[in-house]
């Protein structure tokens, strides 16, 4: 029995920058996609977790190219693929670019690899796709050693999310039944357009519940930022922009201590908000460092893409008629950090805040809220911040 692994690996270091490109398309496909994986993400955690969705359509997106009949349309359905797979690359090709092609005052690097056993031919469209739209390298590999093969995954990986993430694997991942690995990792990093006053951080009760409380380091600003206010949704939103300005996280606190539900019962309209009306903002937001491992199929299965998990799944594309290629696990694991900075390990002079009049506005997140990052491509980030640690 041949068994492909698929393995989803993203390092989110707060934040980047991506130029205003044209894609709508894709745009309003993530964001329904976002929707979806949040929606299933939250009914099983309790507290806080962070996804990447983009990553995730962009692998699922590259095994489409290779899948047939109902494995293929299992995925263009969950995924908002284009059933029409003409169209699939002109989709994606320039959202690739755009992420790896960025300026200097952000780091951004996207990367692909496929692991393929020696006796697993790829197919040639595949593999001209896999260079050609995704920069992906390929790379034969012995299965038969696993120990050998976790440890070369694992270095890949963490050379290319800057060590972050280290120890993706273990042996029991891989076995003599696997045949391919495919591998994607991101690394962002940059900083806030205005950048938080580290002296004005101070502890605060932050509502886990309505009358639980724990202590947490929270931000403090007074800033001109986008915001708005939602009666139907019974939240407040705003935008913090990153260096760059094409870049922005979206943070939407519930009303009410306890109003967390509502939001995540209608994610779909959260992420469809426009926000627009600038206003002068008293901003209290907590420092926070969240790392999450998410196992996907269950969640892919309750979308809708079930074929790809079973040996009955057409992947005849990627490998020929005979190769009988199947999933049998996708991981992700995020790390996302937020503070005074903007980023992880940046080292930078504190800048006062405070704005020259009172704030027309208040924004202070002191129980649980969504929090997303945005850009011309859609929703890269989403999660939830629920104060545990």
């Amino acid at each position: 029995m041949k068994i492909l692994v698929g393995l989803f690996v993203f390092n989110v270091v707060i934040v980047w920058a991506i130029p205003q490109i044209p894609h709508i398309d894709f745009n309003y496909r993530n964001k329904q996609f976002s929707g979806h994986i949040y929606r299933e993400v939250a009914k099983d955690n309790f507290g806080n977790f962070a996804i990447c969705p983009i990553s995730l359509e962009l692998i699922l997106s590259l095994l489409y190219v290779g899948a047939r009949g109902q494995t293929a349309a299992e995925i263009a359905h969950t995924v908002y693929l284009p059933r029409n797979k003409s169209y699939l690359n002109p989709l994606i090709k320039p959202v690739l670019h755009e992420l790896n092609n960025q300026p200097d005052v952000v780091t951004v690097n996207v990367a692909d690899k496929v692991y393929v056993t020696n006796d697993v031919k790829l197919s040639q469209d595949f593999k001209n796709t896999a260079l050609d739209v995704y920069n992906s390298d390929i790379e034969n590999i012995d299965f038969r050693t696993p120990d050998v093969t976790v440890r070369k995954v694992n270095k890949w990986v963490s050379d290319q999310t800057n060590n972050y993430i280290r120890d993706l694997l273990v042996p029991s991942d891989v076995d003599s039944t696997t045949k391919a690995i495919l591998v994607n990792t991101l690394f962002f990093k940059a900083n806030w357009v205005k950048k938080f006053d580290k002296y004005k951080i101070r502890t605060h009760d932050f509502y886990v519940n309505e009358r639980e409380t724990v202590p947490v380091d929270m931000l403090d600003t007074v800033e001109d930022i986008k915001y708005h206010e939602d009666d139907d949704l019974r939240a407040k939103f705003i935008e913090l922009p990153y260096d760059g300005h094409s870049l922005s996280m979206v943070i939407v606190l519930p009303e009410r201590k306890y109003g967390l539900s509502h939001l995540e019962d209608n994610i779909h309209k959260v992420v469809h908000t426009h926000l627009s009306n600038m206003h002068s903002v008293l901003v209290k937001i907590p420092k926070f460092k969240i790392e999450s491992t998410i196992k996907f199929i269950p969640i892919l299965e309750t979308l809708g893409i079930t074929n790809l998990f079973t040996p009955n799944a057409d992947l005849s594309g990627i490998a020929g008629e005979n190769s009988k290629l199947y999933i049998n696990n996708v991981i992700q694991k995020n790390i996302i950090e937020v503070n005074e900075n903007g980023t992880v390990a940046a080292s930078a002079s504190a800048t006062s805040m405070v704005g020259d009049s009172l704030p027309e506005r208040e924004f202070i997140a002191n129980h649980p809220f969504i929090y997303y990052i945005k850009s011309a491509v859609g929703i890269l980030f989403i999660g939830r911040y629920a104060g545990h640690e």
